[in-house]
């Protein structure tokens, strides 16, 4: 099937997976991009320099680019490459780690809450180079879908000035949010935001956060991280086939 063709025949679809050796991968993610799709690209091998101006490129047209080398996402209880089968929930994740997106859900799924919505952004996102675009938008979006009470994210250690600004967009969220950077003693908490030091502790807490939510009623269509997110939809917005 030619990219065309794709198009016409999914024409209604928000998102495009790509999944193609990571050489190629460049063009095609702004051709999707373009065509007004959200994309998920599983590939990897795709330069640092492509994926930075590739985030701009979608950030500028509200859109989300999650990965180069994402693993693992959940859209509207609809998982996307690597995913593993949990209870839907008001929970949404925004990660930097596949693995520990996977880790946090079954974790929140044993303990008796879910997830409808986990947005991979791939393992560069918050390098100093690519600036954390998707999970700073991914943050933004999971702060205005209505559904969603808690937010969890997680990364390794980003670089120092993607820290920073990270976090002071963590503290002006609406919902409660639980972090961990793995491996990194974030210090004491604040109110509102929960600062886990392990996966375990990152899932056992959201629970608590979620009792105690101090969520206001927002319209996501309306409030954007910056006035260049305009996006309409999102990818949590497919339904599940009857």
């Amino acid at each position: 099937m030619t990219w065309d063709k794709a198009l016409e025949v999914g024409k209604d679809a928000p998102l495009a997976l790509i999944s193609i050796p990571g050489v190629y991968a460049a063009p095609e993610i702004e051709r999707a991009l373009d065509a007004g799709k959200h994309v998920f690209c599983f590939s990897d091998n795709v330069s640092i320099e492509d994926e930075a101006r590739l985030k701009n490129l979608a950030h500028e047209k509200g859109l989300l680019l999650m990965g180069p080398d994402c693993g693992t996402g959940v859209a509207n209880g609809i998982p996307l490459a690597f995913a593993n089968r949990t209870r839907r929930g008001e929970i949404g994740i925004v990660g930097a780690s596949g693995t520990g997106i996977q880790e946090v859900a079954t974790t929140i799924h044993k303990l008796g809450g879910g997830v409808t919505n986990a947005i991979g952004t791939g393992g560069r996102d918050l390098k100093a180079a690519v600036d954390g675009t998707t999970l700073k938008d991914g943050v933004a979006l999971l702060d205005q879908d209505l559904p969603v009470k808690v937010i969890v994210v997680i990364s390794k250690p980003p670089a120092k000035e993607v820290r920073d600004s990270v976090m002071d967009l963590l503290r002006a969220a609406h919902k409660p949010v639980v972090v961990v950077f793995m491996g990194e003693r974030l210090g004491h908490h604040e109110e509102g935001l929960y600062q886990a030091y392990t996966l375990e502790e990152t899932a056992s807490n959201q629970r608590r956060w979620q009792k105690n939510c101090r969520c206001q009623t927002l319209s996501w269509r309306k409030v954007k991280r910056t006035s260049r997110l305009t996006t309409p939809g999102g990818p949590w917005l497919m339904k599940r086939p009857r």
